[in-house]
């Protein structure tokens, strides 16, 4: 076996002093953009040359792998996570921070606790950037995402980066892109260890994320659009602690589902993290939830209906002979988009599996409590909103929402029809769909 003098001698030079004090003037932290240099054209980007990045990092990789890490690795690899603010980045930064990510701490390291520390030190570097007000918003976006991105080859998180992440989600002096990308990465991190991490981890990377994900929930039920939306995030990370939710989880939840000032896909994910429960409610009011389901479906087939509505009367007009000529729209044009049907069709799913699961052993229909009859009404009402959803997600259209609103509101239910022209139809320029046809921009209500 080669002595270990050896070995130090074969390694190759850590620190290039030239390379180094290159990636130092770009450093996150240390040398950032003053807020009026901000604001110059920057010349093109150079090309990033990998190689020398690679050789510095190498040496930083070997002693890691040794169980070193000392204050020289942790000059380099500050250095190297400064190049995430360079010039060269810029035009590629989702691809180069992914390389990075592999480069530095995606490997194979016998000592876990070295890993760590060298780990939190990465994550704190770059939630520091990310904080940054000065710093550009695509790296400071990119710096967070990367932060939740730092695991090992064997998909190991390092625990204590969870309490950092949760910190900046529910920071509301941050603005909203950096606290979705620290919610993507706690989020990331609650999977993994709860897919494979130890009793210790879990408890610990939970105990970080429960309660940031409760107050970021929370906060949608005042906020605006921004806030929503991270609500929203909140939710569907929760249901990760199923069957046994953070304390608050199950009010706030409760309180999004009823709240008609709450957008429609809010509500619906609240119902549906409220309908993962196996026994009877006794902090929320399961009943008054289970109640709202179905003007909770109704009004997202209104949403559907209304938007059908508006697209039979531009037809409509855009007939008229003082309509500019034309190519004339597609004759099988459709009122209501394939994206769209697909997200009316998971709401009604959604809904349906918030009352009670398929195999009938979670739902609002046990957390009730229900009575036989009562439980027999419930699933019924969960068979109709599937049902629904399959006919919307084979064949959105006006017939198919037509026919979900007969049969969940036939007292309410009016015909959905094209209004005959009286004049001869003018072939025209065909009306753009809307924006919002894709269900992750769907508007508010």
């Amino acid at each position: 076996m080669m002595p270990s003098s050896s070995r130090t001698a074969l390694r190759p030079r850590l620190v290039p002093a030239s390379l180094l004090a290159a990636c130092a003037a770009a450093a996150l932290v240390v040398a950032v953009p003053s807020p009026g240099e901000a604001r110059q054209p920057r010349p093109p980007a150079r090309a990033v040359d990998w190689r020398n990045v690679e050789n510095l990092a190498e040496g930083y990789r070997l002693k890691l792998r040794e169980g070193i890490f000392d204050a020289e690795s942790e000059a380099v690899l500050k250095a190297i996570l400064g190049l995430l603010n360079g010039e060269e980045f810029r035009d590629a930064l989702e691809r180069h921070r992914k390389r990075l990510v592999v480069l530095l701490f995606n490997d194979t390291v016998p000592n876990e606790q070295v890993w760590d520390q060298a780990a939190m030190t990465g994550v704190k570097v770059l939630v520091a950037a990310a904080r940054n007000p000065t710093v550009d918003m695509a790296v400071r976006i990119n710096a967070m995402l990367m932060a939740g991105e730092i695991r090992t080859k064997a998909e190991r998180y390092p625990v204590e980066a969870a309490t950092t992440l949760a910190e900046a989600a529910q920071d509301a002096d941050l603005p909203p892109a950096v606290r979705i990308a620290a919610l993507a990465g706690l989020t990331r991190h609650l999977e993994a260890v709860r897919k494979s991490g130890p009793k210790e981890s879990v408890a610990a990377v939970t105990a970080a994320a429960g309660p940031a994900l409760v107050s970021i929930a929370t906060a949608g039920l005042e906020g605006g659009i921004a806030e929503e939306w991270l609500a929203s995030r909140a939710l569907a990370a929760l249901g990760l602690f199923t069957p046994a939710l953070p304390p608050g989880a199950n009010g706030t939840a409760a309180r999004l589902a009823v709240d008609g000032n709450r957008s429609l896909d809010l509500r619906v994910r609240a119902a549906r993290l409220l309908g993962t429960a196996t026994k009877p409610a006794s902090d929320f009011n399961a009943q008054v939830v289970a109640n709202a389901i179905t003007p909770l479906a109704i009004a997202a087939l209104r949403a559907d209906e209304s938007r059908i509505e508006d697209r039979l009367l531009r037809q409509q007009l855009t007939a008229s002979p003082a309509a500019p000529a034309g190519p004339a729209p597609p004759p099988d044009s459709p009122l209501l988009g394939a994206l769209e049907g697909q997200r009316t069709a998971w709401r009604l799913a959604t809904l349906a599996d918030s009352l009670c699961s398929a195999d009938g052993k979670s739902g609002l229909v046990v957390a009730c409590g229900a009575s036989d009859t009562e439980a027999a009404a419930m699933k019924e009402r969960a068979k109709q909103l599937r049902d629904a959803a399959d006919k919307i997600a084979a064949t959105p259209g006006a017939a198919a929402v037509r026919a979900a609103l007969a049969t969940l509101a036939p007292s309410a239910a009016t015909p959905v029809q094209a209004v005959q022209p009286e004049v001869p139809v003018v072939p025209t320029t065909p009306v753009e769909e809307s924006p919002f046809a894709s269900p992750s921009a769907a508007p508010r209500r």
